[in-house]
């Protein structure tokens, strides 16, 4: 391995991190397209050609680098440019983050494996030697840069001990963490290439445990299938995540199934090779059942971008399914597993090409899924969920709802489109999906007869209003900051503090009452007191001296 490649290597890693780290404030921009596209192609590209180095054509790398720059540029950009003006989910996992490391990941190898055997369709041992050896490189480098950044932690945590904090300082700035964190990536995917014999041990030592799993999750899944007929379908639908689990098993018996079959030159023994052959009949059941629960879920509520990804999945599923079927029952033990293998991993690319564009984008199909149930009278209008076009369907959905807002036909549609103005309000999908939103507050001002601030109403903060459309709250006016001005203190139980600047609301504060302190208040028997102790100041800083009621 000539020398110049592990400097290359080590270059590239260095460079991806000071690049992410110059564009690091896209978290402050989360609707900035072309730097989420830019973000993504440096987490994801530079891996595949440090990998590729020395293995591929020159040629063929610079094809192929363009190509993979251009599939995580362009997946990236309309994942964040469909959005429109509809807030961007930051709760949960971005698919973006799942999608495009698998689409390049399988492409890689798909072009490699042609590369190396300089055809279009290359053997298939060549697939799984190059997939499952190059899995292992990089869960190594994962482990080797997790073990590397806890090291420096702890040195960081030794000087600490003498007071110096140099090191601490020193990684707590991204200018450094970044290209620390790539720089040992890189330079861990180098070490293993120079022992490659050894990755492949470990890779063989991996599928041999795995494969010894597989009797195992094969009489599961086999006691699952036997005992539907007893049980009924009703308790795997009551679960509400019947696809999902069913789908995740078959994924498991997928993997288990290949590390038994590996290359396909060497059967295992006995047990698991009928353990394999059994499991690839089982793929069908755990396949059609999860169709099958799918179908029901948007026949009853319709499509959401969730159910989407969840048939794209199911697509695959369905391609694994019949390839290993048909295998366990084939002259040559799970032959057609070798095919199955390479056409579901088309399969995968070409699903995600067409959720990632219009043609097949989740919240497009989701939006006018939902749109024809309500035309349709599937979906009642009341009980249409205007908050899915607002926090769900992107660009779609925010069009959605400018037709509903326009639509004064009848009186349902403009209740409708009154439910569309609320919610396009809304920056917040949880608010959203309170029912109390639009609802009035029931605040009963005290002493009897008070009125409620002027203003107050229209301005409550989310917690209060919701809070106080769901139960009856009391109002007091007392002086609390003793500026001769009252405050409005509302709430049921617990209870919030508000003062008025220049005709603005504020929250200053909140406190517990009791339910006797309540029926003081409400007849009038409050004051407010100073502080028993005061606060101290350290400059501008100001720190509460808590009281000590021993």
């Amino acid at each position: 391995m000539p020398v110049w490649l592990g400097w290359a290597r080590l270059a590239i890693g260095l460079a991806q991190g000071f690049g992410l780290y110059l564009i690091k404030d896209l978290k402050d921009h989360p609707h900035n397209a072309l730097e989420s596209g830019l973000w993504v192609t440096l987490w994801f590209v530079p891996v595949l050609i440090i990998g590729s180095l020395g293995a591929l054509r020159w040629l063929t790398l610079a094809v192929w680098a363009t190509v993979a720059a251009l599939i995580a540029f362009g997946f990236a950009y309309y994942d964040i440019a469909r959005l429109g003006d509809a807030p961007r989910q930051i709760y949960g996992p971005q698919v973006i983050y799942l999608i495009v490391p698998a689409v390049l990941f399988i492409g890689h190898h798909l072009v490699a494996a042609g590369d190396e055997a300089r055809r279009w369709i290359a053997p298939y041992e060549r697939y799984f030697d190059l997939g499952w050896r190059h899995g292992a490189q990089v869960l190594l480098a994962v482990l080797f840069t997790g073990v590397f950044w806890l090291m420096l932690w702890l040195g960081a945590a030794l000087f600490d001990l003498i007071n110096l904090h140099f090191l601490r300082d020193l990684l707590q700035k991204e200018w450094f963490a970044f290209p620390a964190i790539c720089g040992a990536f890189a330079a861990a995917i180098h070490l293993t290439d120079l022992r490659s014999g050894l990755v492949r041990g470990a890779r063989g030592l991996g599928l041999v445990l795995l494969s010894w799993l597989l009797p195992a999750m094969t009489l599961i899944a086999g006691a699952f299938i036997l005992a539907l007929p007893f049980t009924g379908l009703e308790p795997l639908w009551a679960t509400r995540a019947a696809t999902a689990i069913l789908l995740s098993a078959a994924g498991a018996l997928v993997v288990l199934i290949n590390a038994a079959y590996q290359d396909g030159e060497h059967e295992p023994g006995l047990i698991r090779h009928w353990s394999a052959r059994v499991a690839a009949v089982l793929l069908t059941p755990l396949a059609v059942l999860a169709a099958y629960a799918l179908y029901l879920r948007i026949a009853q509520y319709g499509l959401t971008p969730d159910r989407v990804y969840a048939f794209a999945v199911l697509v695959v599923g369905l391609c694994y399914a019949a390839a290993y079927t048909i295998g366990a029952f084939w002259p040559r033990w799970l032959k057609t597993l070798e095919i199955g293998n390479v056409v579901a991993a088309f399969v995968v690319i070409g699903v995600a090409l067409l959720l990632f564009t219009p043609i097949a984008d989740p919240a497009r199909l989701s939006v006018d899924n939902q749109l024809a149930r309500l035309r349709a009278g599937i979906t009642r209008p009341d009980q249409f969920d205007v908050a899915f076009l607002r926090f769900d369907g992107a660009v779609y959905g925010q069009r959605a709802l400018e037709q509903l807002r326009a639509d004064r036909s009848t009186d349902t549609a403009r209740q409708l489109g009154a439910r569309a103005q609320r919610v396009t309000a809304l920056d917040n999908q949880w608010e959203a999906r309170d029912e109390t939103i639009g609802a009035p507050m029931r605040v009963t001002m005290y002493p009897q007869g008070t009125q409620t601030p002027s203003g107050f109403i229209d301005s409550a903060p989310y917690s209060v209003a919701s809070m106080c459309a769901r139960v009856d709250c009391d109002g007091f006016l007392v002086d609390v900051t003793n500026d001769g001005r009252n405050e409005l203190i509302v709430g049921s139980g617990v209870f919030f503090v508000f003062t008025q600047d220049e005709g603005h609301w504020r929250q200053i504060g909140s406190v517990q009452i009791s339910g006797d302190q309540i029926e003081a208040m409400r007849a009038g028997h409050v004051r407010a007191a100073p502080a028993q102790i005061s606060d101290l100041m350290f400059g501008e800083d100001r720190v509460p001296v808590r009281p000590d009621d021993r």
